[in-house]
């Protein structure tokens, strides 16, 4: 039997280890406070708790989401159309000035907020070895965490596993975003504006590009899924399994690329596929996927909770003979 693995964050969290993004605001919130109200404030999240709490739970999603900056485009679209009549040079001249200077403030949050991530990631503590399940360490893994719990905690070799997302042992390779492609995004702001403001049409015009510069920035944090794929191509045309385990992984829209990707090169006449599941709302995604996906032998197909395969690991290890 040839072992792959695909790990998930729900791995690193079975361990008991707090990496959910809802454990980002509050590590954030209590040690870098300034990113964390300038961020708030980019979404026009600080007025209501609950809708912070809901945007930051899904975190990579949120970053896509355009009409969260709305509230920029209509109040700088507005000062630069009001700021035009006090100011002596030419319209264009202060425009420009004015679009770039907030894609540039974007950004500069947008960049602190990633060195925020890395020190967050490289705070988290180890995972707790009584929560350890069996695998096995001679296996491929294909991790999305950034966290070394493979390694340290099972002694999983490092050239047995590929960090995605990249690593705390690299943490200027760690990446995280959206999955929106530029397109999507400027159609969200046009979507959610509906029909233009009543003016003249140069104010028209000084929105649209607010609108523009806005995309641009929002870009900046987009997850490259296909340069990484092609990246890694010579690791997924080289996979050669015939069971895949699947732990702890979400089956987001963003990264279900890469389940793809290694799928294509699956023998599925002799494939066999375990995966675990959390809650019924896992176990409904799980399904969709497999659904979706009719090449896949449904009745090889095993759901299972890491807890189990902890209890079975116990079980292995305090009554051999019985089993």
């Amino acid at each position: 039997m040839k072992n792959l693995y695909v790990i998930g964050n729900g791995f690193d969290l079975h361990h008991g280890i707090p990496c959910c993004f809802s454990d980002f605001r509050e590590w954030l919130k209590a040690n870098d406070e300034t990113t964390f109200e300038r961020m708030e404030s980019l979404y026009d999240l600080w007025q209501d708790e609950e809708d912070s709490n809901k945007w930051w739970s899904d975190f990579e999603y949120s970053l896509g989401r355009a009409n969260g900056l709305l509230h920029i485009i209509n109040n700088e679209s507005y000062n630069v159309w009001e700021g035009v009549k006090e100011v002596e040079n030419s319209f264009i001249n202060y425009f420009e000035g004015e679009r770039w200077r907030v894609q540039n403030e974007i950004e500069v949050l947008y960049e602190d907020l990633k060195i925020a991530f890395s020190n967050w990631v490289l705070s988290l503590p180890w995972g707790n070895t009584y929560k350890k399940i069996v695998i096995d360490k001679q296996a491929l893994f294909l991790s999305f965490n950034y966290t070394n719990t493979l390694e340290a905690l099972y002694g999983v070799p490092k050239k047995r596993v590929i960090h995605l997302h990249g690593s705390i042992d690299a943490p200027e390779s760690i990446c995280f975003g959206h999955g929106e492609e530029i397109k999507e995004i400027r159609e969200q702001l046009e979507m959610d504006f509906g029909v233009q403001d009543n003016k003249e049409e140069q104010y028209d015009f000084v929105k649209d590009s607010f609108k523009d510069n806005v995309s641009e920035a929002i870009m900046y944090l987009k997850k490259n899924v296909k340069g990484i794929i092609n990246q890694y191509s010579a690791f997924f045309e080289s996979l050669c399994y015939d069971t895949l385990h699947i732990y702890g992984f979400s089956f987001s829209t963003i990264d279900i690329p890469y389940i793809d990707a290694l799928l294509k090169h699956a023998d599925y006449t002799n494939l066999s596929i375990e995966v675990s599941w959390y809650n019924e709302e896992d176990k409904s995604r799980i399904w969709n996927f497999m659904k979706d996906r009719p090449h896949i032998n449904h009745n090889n197909v095993v759901l299972i909770k890491l807890e189990d395969i902890r209890i079975i690991k116990e079980l292995l290890l305090f009554c051999p003979r019985s089993l």
